[in-house]
């Protein structure tokens, strides 16, 4: 993906989990897209709330989070519409 991304020439926005693991691997992640040129606008973070990890990524990873996304129950046109409340103003 990252060869496509750079090929396209357009910023990322990088998604990571939330639960165990996410902080080396979003990190890893960051540090391809930067070592690649690839301009980055934020993350979002898919998963249950996890402070310490949003705030680890935010810190060491020096990248915005844009959102944070809950796991869905039903992934359906509601559903997805009540998540959304949730970043849309």
């Amino acid at each position: 993906m990252i060869d496509l991304i750079a090929h396209l020439a357009l910023p990322a926005i990088l998604v990571a989990r939330t639960t165990l693991g996410t902080i080396n691997h979003t990190l890893l992640s960051l540090e391809a897209l930067r070592a690649r040129n690839i301009p980055l606008l934020g993350i979002v973070l898919s998963g249950p709330e996890n402070p310490g990890n949003r705030a680890a990524i935010e810190h060491y990873g020096a990248a915005p989070i844009l959102a944070e996304v809950p796991l869905l129950d039903t992934i359906d046109a509601g559903a997805v519409a009540e998540a959304a409340k949730r970043f849309f103003f």
